[in-house]
């Protein structure tokens, strides 16, 4: 069985898309657990689907990383994965996750970013360096045992693959054909966060490792164009559109 953790915060409209997406697997092999960060009560969602469990807290504003670690304790599932409570996932994403968990301990699908660009499309498996260069984020499923906590910092998720990518020794699976689907807000935390570079220098000096502490340098670096673009259109489609000239000041790694 894949557990599926949701975070939610305030969201209670948009943690609907995302349950539904789950619900509408090809195969029942799942259950979701529900980790609240909001301290508002979301048990009514458990007489929805029986499969449906969510964490009793009433921690507040902790961040993603604590409120993903609240769930991961209490999983019941022999393989775990993650959703953000306004993304969803491709009908088919649980059961192509748990084939491929048969004979792997890990595994990431692409992501695609509304209908602006999908990252990991074409890979069988990546690196790291591979993954900082995609200029998004990569969510990973991993049996029970291998998945590690998240740290609370900026952009958990990010350091959270790489994290996995290093205890698979540099390389994890792409799966091909199944897709995990972020939508992009205006309000979401890259959107609204000021101080993203400060964040980044934090997470480079704290890493003990060269490639992820490389991925964060170049994404420092191609935060630092975003800013000078004017910020006019958003950040996923202006990093599709960088040119030749601009990719070429960025640092390489």
């Amino acid at each position: 069985m894949l557990s599926i953790i949701i975070p939610t915060f305030q969201s209670h409209g948009l943690l609907d898309q995302a349950i539904n997406s789950v619900q509408a697997q090809t195969v029942a092999d799942w259950e979701i657990v529900i980790s609240p960060d909001d301290g508002l009560d979301y048990s009514y969602l458990q007489a929805r689907d029986a499969r449906i469990r969510v964490v009793q807290s009433t921690a507040v504003a902790t961040g993603a990383g604590p409120t993903r670690n609240r769930a991961l304790a209490q999983v019941l599932g022999t393989a775990v994965a993650y959703l953000d409570d306004d993304d969803e996932l491709s009908s088919n994403y649980v059961e192509a996750v748990l084939n491929v968990l048969d004979t792997e301990l890990a595994v990431v699908v692409p992501t695609r970013y509304d209908n602006i660009r999908t990252i990991g499309l074409g890979a069988k498996k990546i690196t790291i360096t591979q993954f900082g260069k995609m200029l998004g984020s990569l969510h990973v499923a991993t049996r029970r045992e291998h998945f590690p906590k998240w740290l609370n910092c900026f952009a958990e998720d990010v350091v959270h693959t790489c994290c996995v990518i290093e205890q698979q020794g540099g390389t994890i699976r792409v799966i091909a054909d199944a897709e995990y689907v972020a939508h992009v807000r205006d309000t979401g935390m890259c959107a609204t966060n000021k101080n993203i570079n400060s964040s980044y220098d934090a997470i480079i000096q704290q890493s003990t490792h060269k490639e992820t502490t490389e991925l964060f340098q170049y994404r420092k670096r191609v935060n630092q164009l975003y800013e000078q673009s004017g910020q006019t259109q958003n950040y996923h489609a202006f990093v599709r559109h960088l040119t030749t000239n601009e990719i070429s000041s960025i640092i390489h790694f």
